[in-house]
């Protein structure tokens, strides 16, 4: 008898160091110190799960969502996705890293192009990626995505500055739309039940019910609890 297949974890983070060096002085500049902005940090993420990083307001939770995005070179530590090296990807490695991951930002309209309208926002990622090189069904896969996340198809043709920042918020999470592993949400006051954090996380379920069950991915979360910065 075989004994039981063993699944590598599918994001695993060793000893991960961000420091941000802190200089004096203008012609001549030098280093006087290091802000240690994420020192140290250990998790693993298996597949199917959801991490929560809670801390007050500047402890590092988006330094280390964006070292695992390798939105920043960390100063020491591992961070393996699927078993593969992060920090030691080259270009062309990270682009197709960059296919199996997305990022939601808590606020929509800094995230996304003022100049592009809602149909071409939520088309660039699966254009540029390859997922759908059809212009035709490209267009249909947005109308698609927008319905889903409750939103007019005809929105497409619409600026984000002519959207609610909940319509907003929505086309960030129809961006969102390919069929992705992992994902990294960032969240702002836990503490804060608003509408909006919920209306979100409901369309989150019901994008990955229309991708088919079990949920499409792991997923990265971090919040901001004033319970941390009152301490």
């Amino acid at each position: 008898m075989t004994g039981p297949v063993t699944v590598a974890p599918l994001l695993e983070v060793r000893g991960l160091a961000m420091h941000f060096p802190v200089s004096e002085g203008i012609v001549l500049s030098r280093k006087i110190g290091d802000v240690k902005a994420v020192d140290g940090v250990d998790f693993t993420i298996n597949r199917g799960e959801t991490l929560g990083l809670v801390g007050e307001s500047g402890c590092g939770k988006t330094t280390t969502g964006r070292c695992i995005l390798r939105l920043e070179r960390p100063t020491a530590g591992e961070i393996l996705f699927d078993g593969r090296d992060v920090n030691r990807m080259q270009r062309g490695e990270l682009v197709a890293l960059r296919r199996r991951m997305q990022v939601i930002f808590q606020d929509p309209y800094s995230s996304l192009n003022p100049r592009m309208k809602v149909g071409d926002i939520i088309a660039e990622p699966i254009k540029v990626h390859g997922v759908e090189p059809d212009a035709a069904r490209r267009r249909a896969r947005v109308r698609e995505l927008l319905a889903i996340c409750g939103l007019d198809p005809k929105f497409t043709d619409r600026y984000p500055h002519e959207m609610s920042g909940g319509q907003r918020q929505r086309v960030g999470i129809a961006r969102d739309g390919r069929r992705l592993p992992f994902r990294a949400l960032e969240r702002r006051h836990i503490g804060r039940r608003n509408s909006l954090r919920v209306r979100r996380n409901v369309v989150l379920g019901e994008l990955e019910l229309a991708h088919g069950t079990p949920p499409v991915g792991s997923a990265l979360r971090w919040h901001t609890d004033p319970a941390f910065s009152r301490s």
